[in-house]
């Protein structure tokens, strides 16, 4: 493409990530929908601070207690953060099961699966400093973990699954606007974020907080 058509492309493709930067953060950041108690079944604080006792498959066996006994289903998708998947790994009891599946020289990466359940990196970071103060940067969903079922078909009728986004549409557009005196791009994401069903998903809170 051609100086101006990339130009233009660029900066719809820069509002567009504005507005699923705010999607995540609705879904992700402080009293967002997945970290809101009345969406889940429960919720636990754990404390894995401490990598030499921490003990995360017991606290995750305990969310994923909760799911089975209310739901029937047993979870398949955790959601947390990069830092916290890495105190994770730094635990001594990761570090004792993964070394008879994993080589630790080679194998730095966070995996696509922990304890049995797909992992869903929320890696996008927020500023927590007010306006006019210095710039702070801060994890998205802070140090909590979500695990719930997700329906591997979507929604459905009949289907158990703990939440789903419903999307409608999806439109850019361009016009000049003369009181302006410049060209406008408008991004729309038409969605609609719909609990299913809250027995479905458990919470555990400040895992990394003392």
């Amino acid at each position: 493409a051609d100086d101006p058509a990339d130009l233009e492309a660029r900066k719809t493709e820069n509002v567009k990530q504005k507005v699923l930067n705010r999607l995540e953060l609705l879904t992700f950041g402080t009293g967002g929908f997945a970290r809101t108690a009345s969406n889940v079944i429960n919720s636990r604080n754990f404390d894995w601070s401490n990598a030499a006792t921490a003990q995360v498959r017991r606290d995750l066996d305990l969310l994923k207690e909760d799911v089975e006994t209310a739901s029937g289903m047993t979870p398949n998708t955790i959601c947390l953060t990069p830092q916290v998947a890495r105190g994770i790994m730094r635990t001594a009891e990761y570090r004792d099961e993964a070394k008879y599946t994993n080589d630790l020289r080679s194998d730095n990466d966070i995996p696509s699966q922990l304890y049995g359940m797909d992992v869903v990196l929320v890696q996008s970071l927020q500023n927590t400093g007010r306006k006019g103060q210095a710039r702070t940067l801060g994890r998205m969903m802070g140090d909590d973990v979500l695990v719930c079922y997700n329906a591997p078909g979507g929604v459905g009728p009949n289907v158990l699954t703990w939440a789903a986004l419903l999307y409608t549409e999806e439109y850019a557009a361009k016009w000049w606007d003369d009181s302006r005196r410049a060209w406008v791009i408008e991004y729309g994401y038409i969605y609609a974020q719909q609990l299913v069903a809250r027995e479905c998903a458990a919470l555990g809170t400040s895992v990394l907080t003392p």
